[in-house]
C-alpha cells in the first residue's frame, strides 16, 4: 500500500528537496512510507505512467523517470538536493546507475545514498557484486556528497520466497548447508536509509548492515516453528535444485548466479559475521525472533525483485514437491539441520 503523502504547512521553513527511485520495491517503498510518516516531502520516480497516475491519485508526488531512458532523469532530478539510489539485480544494474549518477551529477544533486550490497566489491564473488563495486568507485569519484549501505540479505526475502513450502509442508528449503548468516530485517535497512539520507554526519562513508544475530539456518527454522507455533523444518537444499527453482520462476541468469555465489559463501563461512552498521546508522537491529512473530502476524511482507509466477504448471510443481517432503519427513522425521 502507497504512503499517504501529508502537505507541509505552507508558512513551514524550507525543506530538503528528496527523489526516492523505487518506490514500488522493497526499500524504496519503505523509505516512502518512513518519509511520510515523519511529514518529510519528497518525490518519487517512477518508470510506470499507470502507476505513477496511481500514486499521484494517492497523494504522492510522482514524477516520470525510466532509467533505460536517459533523457528523463533530468527532468525528474531538476531541483532535487538529495537522492536515493536502487536498481533491480539484474544484467543492467551497472548501466542503469551508472546513467542515474551522471544525471545527479549534471542536475547538481548535492548528496547520493547508494543502496549497494553486503561483500559489494570490483572484486566480488559475482557479476552483481562486482557492479556494485564499480558503481561504489563512480559514486566515490564523482565528488558528490554520498552514503553506501551495504544490507546483509533480508530476513524477508528468504523466508517469503519459502512462504508456501513453510506453511504447507513446515519446510524452509535453501543450500546454506551449515552456514551461519546475519540476516538483516528489511525495515531495519529501509531505517537506517532514511537516516542516511536526512542527517549529514556519515557522509563519504560505506555501512556494512546485517542483523544482530548470525544464525544457522536450522536456527531460524525453530524460530519460525515456535513463532507460527507448528513444525517447521530447514531442509538443505542443493545448487541444483535452486537452479530449477530460478528456471520455474524466471530470475535472469546474472541474478541466478549471483544467488549462488552468495550461497557458496554463506556455506563457507565468509558472510557470517555480524556489523555494527545500523547502529552507526542510529537503528537497533531486530532480532530474528521479533521478524519470525511479525512474519507469523502477516506484520512484514516484500516486494520482490522478480515475481514468483503463478499458474497452474507452477501450482503442480509446488504440490508435487509439497507432497515429496511431507513424505520425505512422515518417513525419516525431522532431524534438526
Amino acid at each position: 500500500m502507497s504512503p499517504s503523502i501529508r502537505r507541509p504547512d505552507s508558512h513551514a521553513e524550507p525543506t530538503m528537496s528528496i527523489l526516492v527511485t523505487g518506490v514500488s520495491g522493497n526499500t524504496g517503498s519503505l523509505i516512502a512510507a518512513g518519509l511520510a510518516e515523519k511529514g518529510i516531502p519528497f518525490r518519487a520516480m517512477v518508470r510506470s505512467e499507470q502507476v505513477r497516475a496511481r500514486l499521484v491519485r494517492e497523494g504522492m508526488d510522482a514524477v516520470p523517470g525510466d532509467f533505460d531512458r536517459p533523457e528523463t532523469l533530468g527532468p525528474a532530478l531538476a531541483g532535487v538536493e538529495r537522492a536515493y539510489l536502487v536498481c533491480t539485480p539484474d544484467e543492467h544494474l551497472e548501466r542503469r546507475e551508472a546513467g542515474f549518477l551522471a544525471a545527479a551529477r549534471a542536475a547538481g544533486v548535492k548528496k547520493l545514498v547508494k543502496l549497494s550490497a553486503f561483500a559489494a566489491s570490483a572484486t566480488g564473488r559475482s557479476a552483481i557484486l562486482r557492479a556494485h563495486g564499480r558503481i561504489e568507485e563512480r559514486l566515490v569519484a564523482s565528488g558528490m556528497d554520498h552514503v553506501i549501505v551495504r544490507p546483509h540479505g533480508f530476513m524477508q526475502t528468504f523466508v517469503l520466497s519459502n512462504e508456501a513450502l513453510i506453511r504447507t509442508a513446515g519446510a524452509y528449503i535453501l543450500p546454506a548447508g551449515r552456514g551461519r548468516a546475519p540476516l538483516v530485517d528489511l525495515r531495519d535497512v529501509a531505517r537506517a536509509c532514511i537516516h542516511a539520507i536526512l542527517g549529514d554526519e556519515h557522509v563519504g562513508q560505506a555501512f556494512d548492515v546485517t542483523g544482530p544475530q548470525a544464525l544457522t539456518f536450522a536456527e531460524q527454522a525453530e524460530l519460525l516453528a515456535s513463532a507460527l507455533r507448528r513444525p517447521v523444518t530447514y531442509v538443505a537444499g542443493s545448487d541444483s535444485m535452486l537452479e530449477r527453482a530460478f528456471a520455474m520462476f524466471g530470475v535472469p541468469e546474472l541474478a541466478r548466479e549471483h544467488a549462488k555465489a552468495v550461497f557458496r559463501m554463506i556455506r563457507d563461512g565468509e558472510l557470517a559475521d555480524p556489523s555494527d552498521g545500523l547502529a552507526r546508522l542510529g537503528v537497533t537491529p531486530t532480532p530474528y525472533a521479533t521478524f519470525a512473530a511479525d512474519f507469523a502476524a502477516g506484520r512484514t511482507r516484500v516486494a520482490t525483485s522478480f515475481p514468483i509466477p503463478e499458474g497452474l504448471g507452477v501450482r503442480a510443481q509446488l504440490r508435487l514437491f509439497r507432497t515429496l517432503l511431507t513424505l520425505r519427513f512422515a518417513l525419516f522425521g525431522r532431524s534438526r539441520g
